[in-house]
């Protein structure tokens, strides 16, 4: 990648089969995404059943600006 100035699209569709590891019978799910340094979040869905086969839909698009970025940082 060349140096310089970039945006990163994620587009967070929906997400199934969530655990909890307190063994919890619900879970509030939320998605991170870290790129360059930058974090973001999808809102938290609420009492979503762990284990549900049932899509939980966000339908959110995260973008993320990393700017002037160099080539040196790039892994």
């Amino acid at each position: 990648m060349k140096s310089g100035d970039y945006m990163i699209h994620v587009y967070i569709q929906s997400g199934k089969n969530f655990v909890d590891a307190s063994k919890s019978e619900t879970v509030n799910p939320i998605i991170e995404v870290t790129s360059c340094g930058i974090t973001q979040y999808t809102q938290a869905k609420d009492e979503i059943p762990c284990k549900s086969d049932r899509p939980v839909n966000w339908g959110e698009h995260l973008f993320i600006e990393p700017r002037n970025i160099h080539e040196s940082q790039i892994s």
